[in-house]
């Protein structure tokens, strides 16, 4: 009776392992978090991984990722191009999360709306930027959540290069929240 309930567990969880939509196999796992880095076996069931192993697993899918490197993916934060041919090339490189958190743009919520239309194939994201808010504070317009309103504002100089007084401080900071 002390050997059932151990064969059952092990009869259980071998039925669960075999049960899986995905298993990638023989390749050169890397996960950051717990310091892995081995020749792996990893069972995707769903959206969830469900077993890293060194033993063989079974799936409906069978990936041979040797010789290549399984990990999870990578975050840029420091990614200017936000279009879909860019994001393409960086799913390529392993990025998974896309994030334009150096210049930012304005305003967001205009910009999250144009990327939501694309369908991007990553995650992505972005900061407000204030540089938007003191072109659009010194030039007197509404910002724009383009490319193109940035990369027009270096031909003046007022923005970068001037103090901002008491009014054009608040218009500022009005801008990014």
């Amino acid at each position: 009776m002390r050997y059932l309930l151990p064969v059952l567990l092990f009869l259980v969880s071998s039925t669960v392992v075999l049960a899986n939509d995905i298993v990638i196999t023989g390749g050169r796992v890397i996960d950051p978090e717990t310091g892995l880095d081995a020749i792996r076996n990893v069972a995707i069931d769903g959206d969830k991984i469900v077993a890293i192993s060194e033993f063989p697993l079974e799936g409906d899918v069978v990936i041979d990722a040797s010789g290549h490197v399984v990990s999870p993916g990578f975050i840029d934060l420091h990614a200017h191009g936000q279009n879909i041919g860019d994001y393409r090339m960086q799913v390529i490189q392993g990025v998974t999360t896309s994030l334009e958190l150096e210049s930012g743009v304005l305003p967001i919520g205009d910009w999250y709306a144009g990327q939501a239309q694309k369908n991007p194939p990553v995650n992505y994201g972005a900061s407000a930027g204030w540089t938007y808010s003191r072109i659009a504070t010194f030039s007197e317009t509404d910002p724009l959540a383009t490319a193109a309103y940035f990369q027009d504002a270096p031909i003046c100089n007022d923005w970068k290069m001037d103090s901002a007084n008491a009014d054009q401080s608040e218009n500022i900071l009005s801008l990014l929240e």
